[in-house]
């Protein structure tokens, strides 16, 4: 059993979403940690591992590398007619609109 005081305004809005969804504060407070350890715990997983290959000395491999190599995996076709690199370009042209329609050019 856990007992805790939540700010005012926090248990407020606990109790307005408990309302609007139609479960239990309790439901929700355990939702919240949950997701929240789950998110923490990776975080720190990641942290060790981004130290471990630091140690390492590997080097890293550059996000368009790696991008382009995945595509080439999803287009594993035995025709040589699909260009992995123009389905990069046409990937990064498509998001750089996305990113000038959304204003975060």
């Amino acid at each position: 059993m856990l007992s805790i005081l939540l700010p005012g305004e926090l248990e407020e809005r606990l109790e307005r979403l408990a309302v609007r969804t139609g479960r239990s504060t309790t439901f929700h407070v355990h939702e919240a940690l949950v997701q929240y350890l789950d998110d923490l715990e990776d975080f720190y997983v990641a942290e060790e591992r981004l130290e471990e290959f630091r140690k390492s000395g590997r080097e890293g491999i550059p996000l368009e590398e790696l991008m382009r190599r995945y595509i080439r995996e999803a287009i594993d076709d035995p025709s040589d007619d699909i260009d992995e690199d123009a389905v990069f370009d046409r990937i990064e042209r498509r998001h750089a609109e996305r990113m000038r329609r959304e204003g975060k050019d």
